[in-house]
């Protein structure tokens, strides 16, 4: 009898061995720790003759290391890499400053000159390793 359990006990610890080895060496442990951070990011925005201001507010979860974060708003890429970007006729005040992005942690983004329309796409993306998601997407109103 304990011939019989000493056998059963070995098959189980190798398959469960096995299982182990496999989902690393196929790569399916390693998508497992890649997944996007769950984190709500609010964006209100306006535009007036051609002058259109974008607020975006990490409204709570997780916090997002910035230089994971990109934002766009129509064509233009405003900030990206932790750093902001400064397209023509777009300044953007910097409240991310390239470190973990944080409840109430602001961006303020203000287009002149028609650089940011009405109906432009506003789109919050975090990007990993292997993946990447859209956190927020809103339209200039």
């Amino acid at each position: 009898m304990s011939s019989v359990l000493g056998v059963v006990l070995m098959v189980a610890v190798t398959i469960v061995l096995a299982a182990i080895i496999g989902t690393y060496v196929l790569g399916i442990g390693g998508d497992l720790t890649d997944s996007s951070p769950s984190a709500s990011f609010e964006i209100s925005s306006s535009e007036n003759n051609g002058n259109a201001t974008v607020a975006i507010i990490h409204g709570g979860g997780d916090n997002v290391d910035a230089e994971s974060l990109e934002v766009t708003i129509g064509e233009h890429t405003v900030y990206t890499d932790g750093s902001k970007q400064t397209p023509s006729d777009i300044t953007v005040d910097n409240g991310w400053d390239g470190r973990q992005v944080t409840t109430s942690d602001r961006l303020n983004i203000q287009g002149n000159n028609s650089a940011i329309e009405a109906g432009d796409l506003i789109l919050v993306v975090w990007s990993g390793e292997d993946s990447s998601s859209i956190l927020a997407e809103e339209t200039v109103g």
